[in-house]
C-alpha cells in the first residue's frame, strides 16, 4: 500500500469514478437512469453537507461533539439525517462507514495508544495521512451509493427494511467487499492476502459483470413474469456498464474486450498488426481510448477500463520485459512488482543512470513528483537521451506530479513498443529463413 497507493492523488480521483461507471448502471437498470442520476446527485449533496463535526459517546456515556471528516455518519443526530437514521446505523454496525481498501491493507499494523503529548506513533501517523485521500474517496463512493439506493427503493416500495437491504447489497455489489473475509476465498490466507492485495477489487468486479450477464441471459425456456422482468433489468444494467465503460475508457476498456484481443493475437502472425493497433487505426484515438482521454490528454482510460483488472499489460519502459517476467508479475502481483523495481533500479545504477534509478525505486507518489519535474525540465526522453515525443507542456507536467500520465505520451510508448515488436519479428523471421537455407545447403 505504501509503495503503490499511499499519497497518490490520481488513485483517489480514479477511485471516485467507480460510482458513475458501475453504481449508476446497476441502479439505473432497476430504477431508471434519470431517477438514479437525480438520486446520486442528491446523495452527493447530502454527503458534502455532512459537516466536519460528529456527536459521539465518551467513556462516561455522555454525548460530546468531536471533529470528523465528511460522512453521512455525522448526520446521525441531526434533523437532516433523521430520514436516514436506520440506514446510517445499519451501515455503521456492519462496518461500511469505516472500511476501505486502504484501511484493510493497513489493518495488520499494530495500533498503539497515543504517547506523551497525545501524539500517535510516527508509523501510525504516516499510515493515517498517506491513506487519507484514497480512504475517504472509497468511503464517499460507498455512502453516496447507499443513500441513493435507499432513496430509490423507498420511492418504489416504501418498505424501509427492504430499502436498507437493497442499499447494502448495492454497495457490496458495485464497490466490492469491504473486508478481506468478504472477498474471494483465494485471498483469505496470509499469503493470499499479500498476492491479491490490489486484485480483490478486480475479482469483485468480474463477479458483478458475470452475474449480471447470467441474470440478463438466463438459460431457461420457460420463465415466470418476475424472472422475465429481472432479466430485462439485468440487460439494462449491462448496457449501462458498457456505455459508461465506453465513455470513460473507450473501446479498449470495454468488458471482455480482452477475449477478442487474445483470440485475434493468438491466430495472428507476429509481423502483422496486433488487435490493439488494428482497432486504433480503424476507430481512431477518440473511440479507441474514449473522450475523457482524448479531450483531457490524461491517461485515465487504462486505469478505469475493464481490460486490466486482474492482469495488467506492461507499458512504457517495461513493455520489453520478458514473457516470464510479465507472467510472474501477473501472478505474484504487487510484491513482485516492488522487488522487480528495485532490481531495475540497480541495473540503472550500474549503467550510470543514478537519477532514473532513484526515481524507479521510490514509491509511486514520490516517483510521480520526480517524473513530473523531469518532464517539465527536459521532456520525456529515453535513457539514451532521445526524445520519445515533443516537449511536454506545463499542464501535463503538473498533472504527472499528481499521478496522471500524459495520454499522448502513453500512446507513443504503445506505438514504439508495437514497432519494436514488429521489427523484432521481421528480423527474427529473416534469421530463421537464412538458418533454414543454410541447413538445407549443408
Amino acid at each position: 500500500f505504501y509503495f503503490n497507493l499511499a499519497g497518490n492523488t490520481s488513485s483517489a480521483v480514479v477511485n471516485l469514478l467507480q460510482t458513475p461507471m458501475v453504481a449508476l448502471p446497476h441502479l439505473g437498470g432497476r430504477y431508471g437512469y434519470m431517477e438514479t442520476g437525480k438520486a446520486l446527485t442528491e446523495a452527493v449533496k447530502l454527503y458534502m453537507s455532512s459537516g466536519l463535526k460528529r456527536m459521539v459517546t465518551d467513556i462516561n456515556g455522555d454525548r460530546v461533539e468531536t471533529k470528523a471528516m465528511l460522512s453521512i455518519e455525522n448526520l446521525l443526530d441531526t434533523a437532516k439525517g433523521s430520514k436516514y437514521k436506520d440506514l446510517i446505523q445499519t451501515l455503521k454496525d456492519q462496518g461500511f462507514l469505516q472500511t476501505s481498501t486502504a484501511r484493510d491493507a493497513l489493518e495488520a499494523a499494530k495500533r498503539t495508544s497515543a504517547g506523551e503529548g497525545g501524539k500517535r506513533p510516527l508509523g501510525e501517523r504516516a499510515a493515517m495521512y498517506s491513506a487519507f485521500m484514497f480512504h475517504h474517496a472509497e468511503r464517499m463512493n460507498r455512502e453516496v451509493t447507499a443513500v441513493a439506493a435507499y432513496d430509490l427503493e423507498m420511492a418504489k416500495s416504501g418498505d424501509k427494511a427492504k430499502a436498507i437491504e437493497k442499499a447494502i447489497r448495492a454497495v457490496e455489489f458495485t464497490h466490492g467487499a469491504g473486508h478481506t473475509e468478504s472477498g474471494p476465498s483465494i485471498g483469505h490466507s496470509d499469503i493470499g492476502k499479500v498476492l491479491t492485495v490490489f486484485k480483490r477489487f478486480g475479482f469483485s468486479m468480474y463477479y458483478m459483470l458475470f452475474d449480471t450477464i447470467r441474470r440478463g441471459f438466463p438459460m431457461k425456456a420457460d420463465m415466470t413474469e418476475t424472472e422475465r422482468q429481472e432479466a430485462q433489468i439485468a440487460r439494462r444494467q449491462l448496457y449501462g456498464v458498457y456505455g459508461m465503460a465506453g465513455l470513460f475508457a473507450g473501446a479498449k476498456g470495454l468488458p471482455l474486450y480482452w477475449i477478442a484481443q487474445m483470440a485475434y493475437d493468438a491466430l495472428n502472425d507476429d509481423d502483422e498488426d496486433d488487435f490493439d493497433t488494428m482497432m486504433r487505426k480503424f476507430m481512431g484515438e477518440l473511440a479507441f481510448k474514449g473522450p475523457i482521454n482524448y479531450f483531457t490528454n490524461l491517461g485515465i482510460a487504462d486505469r478505469v477500463g475493464w481490460t486490466d483488472l486482474i492482469y495488467r499489460e506492461n507499458k512504457g519502459g517495461k513493455a520489453d520485459a520478458s514473457a516470464l517476467s510479465q507472467i510472474m508479475e501477473g501472478i505474484l502481483g504487487a510484491p513482485y512488482a516492488i522487488v522487480d523495481s528495485l532490481f531495475r533500479a540497480r541495473e540503472l545504477m550500474n549503467d550510470g543512470q543514478y537519477e532514473r534509478a532513484v526515481e524507479t525505486m521510490l514509491p509511486v507518489a514520490l516517483r510521480n513528483v520526480l517524473k513530473g519535474g523531469r518532464y517539465a525540465i527536459e521532456g520525456a526522453n529515453t535513457l539514451r537521451g532521445d526524445p520519445v515525443m515533443g516537449d511536454i507542456n506545463g499542464y501535463n507536467a503538473a498533472m504527472q506530479v499528481l499521478g496522471f500520465a500524459p495520454a499522448d505520451l502513453l500512446r507513443q510508448y504503445e506505438i514504439n513498443a508495437y514497432e519494436k515488436r514488429l521489427d523484432k519479428a521481421t528480423v527474427g523471421e529473416s534469421k530463421k529463413l537464412l538458418k533454414q537455407y543454410y541447413v538445407a545447403q549443408r
